[in-house]
């Protein structure tokens, strides 16, 4: 019973002081809210790169075309062969007139080149077998399989478009953007802590002398400490919840722009946040409490000599 007493009168104390010295605990709470945001950045920045990357890996395929002529079944047992190799996703057949329609659709603007093409008379083009690999590293493995001589009768050439180079630029200014990120945090946090040290000195001196008598009378050393140490819950209740109220309005903005970028994939920020919700809030309110209650005790440490 007197431990819930001794917790109650932490907790009213805390609250009367936070509200007391209101502006530099709002200061406080304003950096530790950029902070959360600069964070909440960095995991948008992360989930965007990750969604980016997987797009341009998702269009890299290989193409085999084959000569005029080819028999479909001879397309058809190369393909199931295509099929039976463990680094093969996938592979698309498109006919000879399917691969003709595709052309001229490409090249509706060229005059030139359809009246080249009606002046052919027939159609040039055979059909084509897109490959898509499990992984793009195994592209030239795959098609290193079609120069053994037995496919230079039936295949006319093989066109493979690494997009790796893409995604490595992808991740590089993703990298420049993320060191940015982590060092705006870590200046805010760093103002973070020293604001909050001096609101801790600024309360211990307004209190002074009632923690002078509290000493006198035997109070425990925990019993001292206790009003300064809640205060931090109060830090962590009000920053996440402004980071909450700025980041959800601001991803809901950006969303509708970053969607038609990402057209025809999953991409769902605002439900990436509320799927994982608790995990991501969870933890940041966990170290706003922790990095408050160090900055707390260190300041308490220091000029209560307890």
């Amino acid at each position: 019973m007197i431990m819930f007493v001794a917790l109650f009168r932490a907790i009213k104390f805390s609250s009367q002081d936070f509200w007391r010295n209101f502006w530099l605990s709002a200061a406080t709470v304003v950096v530790l809210v950029l902070t959360l945001v600069s964070i909440n950045f960095l995991i948008i920045l992360n989930v965007l790169t990750k969604t980016a990357a997987a797009e341009v890996r998702e269009k890299i395929d290989a193409s085999i075309n084959f000569n005029q002529g080819v028999p479909e079944s001879q397309v058809g047992n190369i393909k199931s062969y295509l099929l039976s190799l463990p680094q093969v996703k996938d592979v698309e057949y498109i006919s000879p007139e399917n691969a003709l329609a595709a052309f001229q659709e490409r090249h509706q603007n060229d005059q030139a080149m359809l009246e080249s093409l009606k002046e052919v008379g027939e159609n040039p083009l055979g059909a084509t077998l897109i490959v898509k690999a499990r992984d793009p590293k195994d592209y030239p493995v795959i098609l290193k399989v079609f120069d053994d001589p037995q496919y230079e009768a039936f295949i006319q050439d093989k066109n493979f478009d690494d997009h790796e180079v893409v995604v490595k630029k992808i991740n590089s200014i993703a990298e420049k953007a993320k060191e940015t990120g982590v060092g705006l945090a870590g200046l805010f946090a760093a103002v973070a802590v020293l604001i909050g040290f001096n609101t801790v000195r600024l309360t211990i001196y307004t209190h002074r002398e009632e923690i002078g008598v509290m000493k006198l009378v035997g109070a425990a050393n925990w019993f001292v400490r206790a009003p300064y140490l809640a205060n931090s819950v109060f830090y962590g209740i009000f920053t996440v919840l402004f980071a909450i109220i700025i980041t959800y309005p601001l991803i809901g903005f950006a969303e509708p722009y970053l969607a038609g970028f990402f057209e025809g994939s999953n991409f769902n920020l605002l439900g990436y946040f509320t799927n994982n919700f608790l995990q991501i809030f969870g933890w940041q309110f966990i170290g706003v409490v922790l990095l408050s209650m160090v900055t707390s005790s260190l300041a308490v440490g220091r000029y209560l000599k307890v």
